[in-house]
This record gives C-alpha cells, structure tokens and sequence, in this order.
C-alpha cells in the first residue's frame, strides 16, 4: 500500500485561473470544435454587415475607414481573448475576498483518489472521475469534469519536481 501524498498550501487565484482555463480548452478540443473560431468568424461577419450597412447609408465614406474599423474590431477582440487570464483571476480574487473564505488548502492523493479541504470545505473524487491531469503555468490541474484542483509547484513535496509529481499521479490515479 502506497502512502498518500498531502500538499498543503494557500490558494492562489492566478493558479485557479490558469487551472480553470486550461480544463476549459480541454473540453472545447475535445468537442472536436472550437468556438473560438466559430467566434471569430461570427464576429467577423457581423462587424462586415455593419460596414457594409454604413456604406449603404452613406457611400460618401472612404474603403479606409472601414478597413479601419475591421482593424479596430479584430484588435478588440484579440485583446479580450488575451485578457482572459487576468480577468479570470480577478474574479477568483474577488470571490475569495468577498466570501472570506480561508485559502489555506490540504490535498491528499491515495489509491482511492483525491481530497481537498480547508476550514470551509471538504471535496473528495474517485480516480474515475479525474479526467485528466493538466500542466500549467506555475503548477497543474487536475480536471474533474468542468472543475479542477490547480497545485501549485511550490507546494510540492521537498526535493521533488512537476514531472516527477505528474508521473507519481498518473501512476498513482491511472489517469493521463
């Protein structure tokens, strides 16, 4: 019998961040579509329709300047895309903060799979229902459906690295 692995460690909303993004764009590859690009085409095509509303009403409008606002509109876009991160840890933060919760967490991995607790809170999933163990920045995931447990690689155990975790995870949970 294996002994169980324990972490303890405070929560960091940028981690629940990367973590939660991460599991996110898991599913959406694993839909076999993304709707990113579903997004961008949609919000290409309606911002054309728009330009060509306003050529209609008025002809007198230089090509330049719709060219400008399909500039514009597709910088926009590409701006909030890449804010995604720090806008996700914002709300983390804020709902920590709002809630009071305790950010002090204590995970345990054994064979029969994994727990997380604070003063607030206990959660517990089979392996069977971790789906996949995710490296991220600054740490990794592991995705339980749409939710995930982000681990920090400064809570890891004395004298061990990320890969070296993983690989005891994955032997440990039989997941990939």
């Amino acid at each position: 019998m294996t002994s169980p692995i324990v972490l303890e460690f405070d929560v960091e909303p940028r981690l629940m961040a990367h973590g939660a993004i991460a599991v996110t764009r898991r599913w959406g590859k694993l839909r076999k579509r993304s709707t990113y690009w579903r997004n961008f085409v949609l919000s290409a095509v309606a911002t054309m329709a728009l330009i060509s509303l306003g050529f209609a009403l008025h002809p007198e409008v230089g090509r330049g300047y719709a060219l400008g606002l399909f500039v514009g509109a597709a910088f926009v876009w590409f701006l909030l895309c890449g804010l995604q991160v720090g806008n996700t840890t914002q709300i983390y933060s804020a709902a920590l903060r709002t809630k009071g919760t305790n950010t002090a967490l204590k995970v345990e991995f054994d064979q029969d799979g994994v727990r997380s607790s604070s003063s607030d809170i206990t959660w517990f999933a089979r392996w069977s229902a971790v789906d996949a163990v995710l490296e991220i920045e600054g740490g990794i995931a592991l995705s339980v459906g749409l939710a995930c447990i982000a681990v920090p690689d400064t809570a890891l155990p004395d004298g061990t690295d990320r890969h070296a975790f993983l690989a005891e995870i994955i032997r440990l949970g039989g997941v990939e």
